[in-house]
């Protein structure tokens, strides 16, 4: 399973990373720091499951819900 951890705070965002990659199902956790950039990787790479903050700088996690809809 691919995994996209979305979270602009650093601290958060690596125990997230660090707790979901121990799991024996997990191929990949991807890691961004705001909606923009989940935008861009999700672009270009396909994830099972998005973890999404809802209040980011740039772009909040509730816009990258509205991006993957279109």
């Amino acid at each position: 399973m691919k995994l996209l951890v979305a979270e602009d705070q650093s601290m958060l965002r690596n125990a997230l990373y660090q707790l979901l990659n121990m799991q024996p199902d997990v191929e990949e956790v991807y890691q961004v720091a705001n909606g923009q950039e989940a935008i861009e990787l999700l672009q270009f790479q396909k994830v099972d499951v998005a973890i999404l903050d809802v209040e980011m700088s740039k772009k909040t996690g509730l816009e990258v819900l509205e991006w993957l809809k279109e």
